[in-house]
């Protein structure tokens, strides 16, 4: 009787972890920006609840001589070609956009699952629940991944196929290939009216992606928490860098001179603000952490102020033309005001003669009401 009743649970338990496991995968194949995201908190969470849960009828005694032992081992070679699926799909999504790609990555893991599903009804009415020995389960996972690999080559062939007729995007660094096959006119025109060659666009447009990428990370790791939201206001560290891309974009012969923004300050900023965020998303934290926490926030206090005293420094010459101007109008008043000024009483009769809204002539006819009339 308990076991009938401890099975069905188990099954769902399971199923419910290996669903969560397999949404985690999913997000990270159509979402993630990055490849290291697959060793993301919840994917590593995921997995080991997926293991825990697969070790139980394994450790459980009264569990270990039923079928649940089968199924619980082939969830494993479920996970890890899943795992190959979703990397597999990841680098097929930077070739390719197509929405017909979703339809076969899910087609992937299902027949993972089916595959899975049936290899455990054939094992459970062999030989006993025992049978499955360390190089039967290596071969299943091998050939399993080895299935995944070769259909995701060929749907990764034909993501090529449909991404050429649009958007013809090589596989090789050819160097026939044109590199500013990407850069719009305009802007390839700008490029050149600056005095870049093409091998300096080149480079240029590589270093402004890579910035570009450091700024929409540090973005939304501002943002995470309230401490480093408090920075992030009080510099407006964020509308300052926007704003300095943009300048270094629209003078790129300056590269050079915003060189400590870009290869220096915005990678460190990233770096610490993800490191800081990681920890302070710990559940657990001593004195120890708290003070490394608050080192981190200093230090990330000090670098928003040096992209600030950087990017003052990118427009020194703007200011000092300013300051110039300023110091030029300055002398032209004080030269102006030096000068006696005009006298203007020796002209006041002469006014008066000819003022034409003079009223004292007309004044006791407009009084009276009678014309003023000459003799």
């Amino acid at each position: 009787m308990f076991l009938n009743l401890i099975g069905p649970i188990y099954l769902v338990c399971l199923g419910l972890a290996l669903f969560n496991c397999l949404r985690q995968f999913t997000h990270f194949t159509k979402q993630s920006k990055n490849i290291s995201e697959i060793k993301g908190a919840k994917i590593r969470q995921s997995l080991i609840l997926n293991l825990l849960i697969v070790l139980v009828p394994i450790v459980i005694p009264i569990m270990a001589q039923t079928n649940l032992r089968i199924l619980a081992i082939l969830c494993l070679p479920v996970l890890m070609a899943n795992i190959v699926l979703s990397l597999a799909f990841y680098a097929i999504r930077q070739v390719s956009q197509a929405r017909f790609l979703s339809f076969f990555y899910h087609t992937g893991q299902v027949c993972i699952l089916l595959t899975c599903s049936v290899l455990s009804d054939f094992m459970g009415g062999m030989s006993g629940p025992d049978y499955l020995s360390s190089s039967e389960f290596f071969a299943i996972s091998v050939y399993l991944i080895l299935a995944v690999l070769f259909a995701s080559a060929i749907v990764g062939a034909i993501a090529m196929i449909f991404s050429s007729r649009k958007n013809p995007r090589p596989l090789f660094n050819l160097q026939k290939r044109d590199p500013h096959k990407h850069v719009s006119s305009n802007m390839l025109h700008h490029y050149h009216q600056a005095g870049l060659s093409n091998q300096e666009i080149e480079t240029f447009r590589q270093e402004m992606a890579e910035a570009q990428n450091h700024i929409l990370r540090i973005e939304e790791n501002f943002q995470k928490t309230a401490k480093m939201r408090a920075i992030e206001l009080h510099y407006n560290i964020l509308k300052v860098a926007k704003n300095y891309f943009k300048d270094i974009v629209a003078q790129p012969k300056r590269f050079v001179a915003a060189s400590h923004f870009t290869l220096t300050l915005l990678p460190q900023l990233d770096d610490l603000l993800s490191k800081y965020n990681e920890i302070n998303s710990h559940v657990a934290k001593n004195k120890q952490t708290y003070l490394i926490l608050e080192k981190s926030a200093q230090t990330i206090d000090q670098i928003c102020q040096e992209i600030i005293s950087d990017y003052l420094h990118f427009h020194e010459n703007k200011y000092q033309a300013l300051e110039d101007g300023i110091k030029l109008a300055d002398r032209t008043l004080k030269h102006h005001s030096s000068q006696d000024p005009i006298n203007w009483t020796d002209q006041d009769e002469d006014l008066d003669a000819n003022d034409p809204f003079d009223l004292k002539p007309n004044q006791d006819s407009l009084m009276t009401g009678e014309p003023d009339l000459e003799d």
